[in-house]
Formats: structure tokens, sequence, C-alpha cells
């Protein structure tokens, strides 16, 4: 397949796993501030599902990705930046999705609130290749 196309299939698969993270976010905070109601269990419910579709949606444009880089992991300038952030982010991410699966229901609050301190750290992981993968859509003609 042609370079362009890669591109394209990026493009278009790399918005779902950004917009789940930040919602499971979302689901996660109204959990823990709601912790003592029954909504309580709906948010965490929609959250754990949430970041478990983000994980498995992160690897289309994972993989579109290294086949525009032609399968570099690291690469120079921008490429690099968005690399540094990306691979800790789908590593924390797919980890937390297992996590979350795994993990004997119901969980603790202090358990809940230490898997949404890692949640906004992979936000922050996500804002940041983001950042760079927009760098890098700049400078292409």
């Amino acid at each position: 397949m042609s370079a362009p196309l890669w591109a394209q299939v990026h493009g278009a698969t790399v918005h779902f796993p950004i917009a789940l993270v930040f919602f499971a976010l979302f689901g996660d905070s109204l959990a823990q501030l709601t912790w003592r109601r029954p909504s309580s269990g709906t948010w965490l419910n929609m959250a754990r599902y949430t970041v478990i579709a983000a994980a498995v949606s992160c690897w289309p444009p994972l993989v579109s990705g290294l086949w525009l880089t032609r399968g570099n992991l690291w690469g120079h300038g921008a490429l690099r930046w968005h690399h540094l952030f990306l691979w800790p982010m789908v590593a924390l991410l797919t980890g937390l999705a297992v996590w979350r699966q795994c993990r004997p229901l119901p969980v603790s609050r202090r358990a809940h609130l230490g898997h949404l301190v890692l949640l906004l750290a992979i936000a922050g992981l996500v804002a940041a290749t983001g950042h760079w993968g927009g760098q890098l859509s700049q400078s292409l003609p």
C-alpha cells in the first residue's frame, strides 16, 4: 500500500483512542466524585469499557504510523518527540485496560483513585503525542 493511503488510515483512526481516553477520564472522575451514590457504579462501568475500547482502538493508528515511518521506532525531530510520548502511552493504556478487566469487583475508592491518577497521566501523554503528531502533519506538503 502507498504512503498516502496509510497517512489517511492513520488520520482516520487516530482520533478514536484520543476521544475515548478523555471520555474514560470524565467517567472515572464522575465516579470518584459520586462514590457513595448509586450512579457511581454506572460511571465506573462506562469508564471501564471505554478504557478497554481506547486500548483496542490505539492499535490501528499505531500500525499505520509504523508503516508510514517504515518501521522507524524513534525517528528524529518531531517524530522522535511523537514517539517518546507514544510508546509509554500505549504501554500504560494497554496495561490499564488489562488491569481494569482482570481486577476483582467491587474496587475500593482508594484503588480507584490510583487508577484515576494513572488515567490522568495517560491523558497527558495522549495530549503530548497528539501535539507532536500535529507538528508532523503540518510539516508535510
